[in-house]
């Protein structure tokens, strides 16, 4: 049976028991919230630490998987083994689709990320690295007449990395064969998931699945034909549906049009800002066209926003994809670090406001309204109070002039224009909702942790002024690990 992840709820609940085996394929995000599902109505929660076994694709060859299909679950019931991000659909007909895979993440997550298909690319096609000359790569490819449009600097520079880097090509093997062969055995009450980015329908373990289990496909078309554009609208209407139910919230269809206009057919960043929105809207249950146009910004204007918030929760992995999609569109590197010590300079005034005597006013599951009208008017009045501060600083530091007897008046000067701060919490017409998450934010830093951010940015902004271009990347990949709490300053 194949089913689009749509219906995917269809299957959660079978009458005559699951499937000995399922593939997840697609869209990653769609694809991992689908197995998230799946897995939770295979084997409840407090039994997968012993009933449930994930192998990374990447790593774990099919040898592995057989071994734990054979393997007796600790626990008496259910057991389920997940081969994840699977590689045993690659083949060489479908060289292609995995070339072109490269070049998409090429463009959006950089060239660390996209190595990984050229690789795997290589391997397919049999081609080693060491045969490859790395001032001249494209030769050393001998590249198909249909795979020549996707070459491209794009991809000398991948493979210019993955020699640089000391990458291996994997050994190609078609594992499939081996899956097939337990499986007709049976595996008892052991079962198999499968997710994978590329599946190719015509190789003997879809079809396999097709059959005997359940195929769940969560592609989502990336053209701009209209067939294409209805395909991403369904998947953002799916999305929509399911983020919105769970929160017992529903949207105007003007919004949602207004939402997808702004945001695009970017899964990940659609689900965020519907979040968003549901949080803003507070005790509300629906979502208005005003709520989106004053709370979202069209992502390809602020793609620097999306980069400072995943700092802020500290994801590595997303702030690390959104710095190559960052520096592949030709953002400053300069400007990304001045961005984020605009973002961390903000949490440190926040938390001088929350050492103050009106700090006790928020607390961490506060909902907006609340915030904003409990905790918006003490903010101005210790902004009105810092303000009061600054000035009385500013007249001391002003030299008195002496009068010389005799000399004419000089004319008075113009009072100079008052200094600007990163002090103020709540800057004078800021919209409350963003200085609410901003709170929010902050308390995944103590003080200590923003005051260290500060000074890895400010030691990134040195580097990167004092050493060649080409450095820039590592150099604020050493920030991000350093702030996210992964790696040494």
């Amino acid at each position: 049976m194949e089913i689009n992840q749509a219906n995917l709820d269809g299957i959660l609940k079978p009458k005559d028991g699951f499937a000995p085996v399922y593939l997840i394929y697609g869209d990653e995000m769609l694809y991992k919230e689908a197995f998230a599902k799946l897995l939770d109505a295979m084997v409840p929660k407090e039994q997968q630490g012993l009933n449930y076994d994930p192998l990374d694709g990447r790593d774990m060859a099919a040898s592995s998987v057989v071994a734990s299909l054979l393997t007796y679950p600790m626990f008496p019931g259910t057991k389920v083994v997940a081969w994840l991000d699977s590689k045993v659909f690659y083949s060489q007909k479908q060289t292609l689709a995995l070339l072109e895979k490269a070049a998409d993440v090429f463009k959006d997550k950089g060239v660390e990320r996209a190595s990984r298909f050229v690789l795997d690319y290589l391997s397919i096609r049999k081609i080693d690295l060491a045969d490859i000359n790395r001032a001249d790569p494209g030769p050393g490819l001998n590249l198909p007449e249909d795979h020549k449009g996707l070459a491209g600097d794009w991809l000398d520079e991948a493979i210019t990395y993955c020699i640089d880097e000391g990458k291996e090509v994997p050994e190609y093997l078609d594992e499939g064969e081996m899956i097939v062969q337990v499986l007709e055995q049976g595996c008892g009450e052991n079962h198999l998931i499968i997710t994978a980015d590329l599946a190719d329908k015509r190789k003997k373990l879809f079809k396999y699945i097709k059959e005997h289990g359940v195929v769940v496909d969560c592609s989502v078309p990336k053209g701009s034909l209209k067939a294409d554009k209805d395909a991403q609208l369904q998947a953002l209407t799916v999305q929509k549906n399911r983020v919105l139910k769970a929160r017992n919230k529903s949207m105007e269809p003007r919004a949602f049009t207004m939402l997808v206009d702004r945001i695009g057919a970017d899964l990940r960043a659609f689900s965020n800002a519907l979040e968003k929105l549901a949080s803003y809207v507070g005790d509300r249950p629906n979502i208005s066209a005003k709520d989106v146009d004053t709370l979202v910004n069209r992502t390809k204007e602020d793609p620097i926003f999306a980069f400072t918030g995943a700092l802020a929760e500290k994801n590595v992995q997303q702030t690390l994809e959104l710095l190559d999609r960052l520096l592949s569109n030709d953002f400053h590197p300069l400007a990304v670090i001045a961005a984020s010590a605009n973002h961390f300079r903000r949490f440190l005034a926040i938390k001088v406001f929350l050492a103050g005597p009106f700090g006790s006013r928020w607390n961490k599951g506060m909902q907006f309204n609340a915030f904003k009208s409990g905790v918006m008017p003490a903010i101005e009045n210790h902004d009105t109070r810092t303000r009061e501060v600054l000035d009385a600083w500013e007249t001391q530091l002003v030299p008195e002039e002496k009068e010389v007897p005799g000399a004419k008046k000089k004319k008075a000067k113009k009072t100079a224009k008052k200094f600007t701060t990163d002090l103020f919490v709540a800057p004078k017409g800021r919209n409350p909702y963003p200085i609410f998450l901003a709170f929010k934010e902050s308390e995944r830093f103590t003080q200590e942790e923003l005051v260290r951010a500060m000074d890895l940015l400010i030691q990134a902004d040195r580097d990167i002024k004092s050493y060649p271009p080409q450095r820039s990347r590592l150099i604020m990949e050493k920030a991000i690990l350093g702030i996210c709490g992964t790696g040494s300053a």
